[in-house]
């Protein structure tokens, strides 16, 4: 008896322990299945085999700007501290930093999973690829986006008198807006005479389409005069536009006071 009795226990608790078993193994491959990198849906070589067969129309239109530029600002780009900082084993070519962050820029409805989808990267991966090259394009403003000499200004003066009349104007000022995340405080300040939350932007650009000036930083709720007024160019415009013989104007949308 009592030997067919631990016959029976034996058996039982054999027959738990792989009942047990097999309720781990198949615990596991779920678990697993969760975690192991699932193939993603993505195009495949995008800057390897297709970007480099578009025509120099095709590279403008998604890109917005020409190969050679694309070229250039990826050269600039590679030597730049923001980009030699990271490590060399993980970064990836400063070509795919440049073509990711000027496919974003240039496609208004453009998000983070459209990109990670075209250029097969992880979306946390372009959160910081554009982040980076952002800052690195911001540094290059002071080369780009500055007052012009008393040259340029002659120049200009003379386009805009022979193109539409304006005698000595150097320049057009406008306003627009970026629509922004509102802080936390004061959100009703950004809220524009759209109902957008923005930021207002005030730009001056030349004979050439070229901004010579940007002023950003204003809520969106911010008259044009108001901002015009409480900008580092309102402030220094005497200077700016020159006080002898060559003074010059810019012109200016209603609802700004004289900009002489």
């Amino acid at each position: 008896m009592d030997s067919s009795s631990d016959s029976s226990d034996s058996e039982m608790f054999e027959a738990t322990l792989a009942q047990i078993s097999h309720r781990q193994i198949v615990l596991f491959n779920e678990v697993a299945k969760l975690f192991l990198k699932q193939t993603r849906n993505s195009i495949k070589n995008y800057l390897v085999d297709v970007m480099p067969m578009y025509s120099e129309y095709e590279f403008r239109q998604h890109f917005r700007i020409s190969k050679q530029l694309f070229t250039s600002l990826a050269m600039r780009l590679e030597v730049n501290e923001i980009y030699t900082r990271l490590r060399s084993d993980k970064r990836l070519p400063a070509t795919s930093y440049m073509a990711i962050f000027l496919w974003f820029a240039g496609h208004e409805a453009c998000s983070y999973r459209d990109l990670s989808d075209r250029f097969d990267i992880a979306i946390s991966s372009v959160s910081r690829i554009i982040e980076r090259t952002t800052m690195f394009i911001s540094s290059l403003s002071p080369e780009v986006i500055k007052w012009p000499s008393e040259v340029k200004k002659r120049e200009a003066a003379n386009f805009f008198n022979n193109k539409c009349g304006f005698a000595k104007a150097i320049g057009c000022i406008d306003g627009t807006h970026i629509t922004i995340d509102p802080p936390a405080e004061n959100k009703d300040e950004y809220i524009d005479r759209k109902g957008n939350m923005s930021l207002c932007v005030q730009a001056i650009c030349n004979d050439e389409k070229k901004f010579i000036d940007v002023f950003v930083g204003f809520p969106g709720s911010s008259h044009d005069s108001w901002v015009f007024q409480n900008s580092p160019t309102y402030e220094n415009l005497s200077s700016l536009c020159g006080g002898n013989i060559w003074s010059k104007a810019i012109i200016a949308s209603v609802g700004r006071p004289p900009l002489l």
